[in-house]
């Protein structure tokens, strides 16, 4: 079972931002309000727990993660490490990108 049928009744009115959120911060609410002002979709917060770029996260980090998220939906996936991984994922999903993860996606390293 995928983690995001627990959205799939409102799948047309969600959208997921992906990150680490070490810690979350300001960008990525006021990246959550733009997305629910200007498109009508709630972001649900997706913990990676094995990004690609940076070390694994322990069920601790996730948790406080989770924590610091409190308030908003959150996710965690594990074997979705990139973002072509994810899309295929939470088809017909958009996926919110902050700038830094835009930049580190077009790096041709």
């Amino acid at each position: 079972m995928r983690a995001f049928q627990l959205y799939e009744s409102k799948e047309d009115t969600v959208g997921i931002i992906f990150g680490r959120f070490n810690p979350p911060h300001k960008g990525h609410f006021g990246i959550a309000q733009a997305v629910l002002d200007q498109y009508g979709r709630t972001v649900v917060f997706e913990i990676t727990a094995e990004p690609p770029h940076k070390e694994t996260l322990t069920i601790q980090q996730l948790l406080q993660r989770a924590k610091l998220l409190q308030g908003y939906d959150r996710l965690f996936t594990r074997k979705e490490p990139l973002y072509l991984d994810k899309a295929k994922s939470f088809p017909g999903v958009p996926l919110v990108l902050g700038a830094d993860a835009m930049l580190r996606m077009l790096d041709p390293k």
